[in-house]
């Protein structure tokens, strides 16, 4: 630092050019006047960079409350979309999907030929097509009294499923799941327990 010979500023050269022994040869009026805007700069110079360095600190204090708004709505909008999902699921017929299998004695020494599957699904909800017991396609549909979908398989096919084959040689229940799609693309499904045998049935 030092100190302008003129209007006796503090001064860093080479800020103020009057620090210079050059500045003496000017006219003292200009000299002074020149002074003045050389500290008027600096002040505004410095005000300036401090402004600045709160414009960025506000600007990235706005920026992160933005992001955590926007990560708040983003998290309050995928619990409303699960909660309506979950109120439209359970207000819906398919949501406890239950089925009857027919007969719930399957025989595999029998000679039934198809086993019936009756659910209370409404006829006209469901793609027929897309129905399904423990992966065996269905065979035919058809709509009961009360308008519910009602499933066909053939007998000799489930006979010969794994799980019921499984069950035939252990003497215990199995689970058939009947599962399928609505023409709304909304899947659904419902399970029974039948008892498996194996008997062959004596001739007179």
């Amino acid at each position: 630092m030092g100190v302008c010979k003129i209007c006796s500023a503090e001064v860093s050269p080479p800020s103020c050019d009057i620090f210079l022994p050059s500045c003496m040869s000017l006219d003292r009026f200009r000299v002074i006047r020149y002074c003045l805007i050389v500290r008027e700069r600096e002040a505004m110079v410095s005000r300036y960079g401090v402004r600045q360095s709160t414009k960025r600190s506000l600007m990235s204090s706005c920026h992160h409350s933005l992001k955590e708004k926007e990560l708040t709505m983003r998290k309050v909008l995928v619990t409303f979309v699960a909660i309506v999902a979950l109120f439209v699921f359970a207000s819906s017929p398919l949501a406890a999907t239950e089925i009857t299998v027919s007969p719930n004695v399957i025989n595999i020494a029998s000679a039934s030929t198809v086993v019936t599957v009756h659910t209370d699904v409404p006829y006209s909800l469901v793609a027929g097509a897309s129905v399904t017991l423990n992966g065996l396609e269905i065979s035919w549909w058809k709509s009961d009294d009360r308008g519910y979908f009602v499933a066909k398989f053939s007998s000799e096919e489930v006979k010969v499923l794994d799980d019921v084959v499984d069950a035939g040689e252990q003497g215990i229940p199995v689970e058939l799941t009947l599962t399928g799609v609505t023409v709304d693309g909304m899947e659904f499904g419902g399970t029974d327990t039948v008892k498996v045998i194996n008997i062959k049935s004596k001739k007179k």
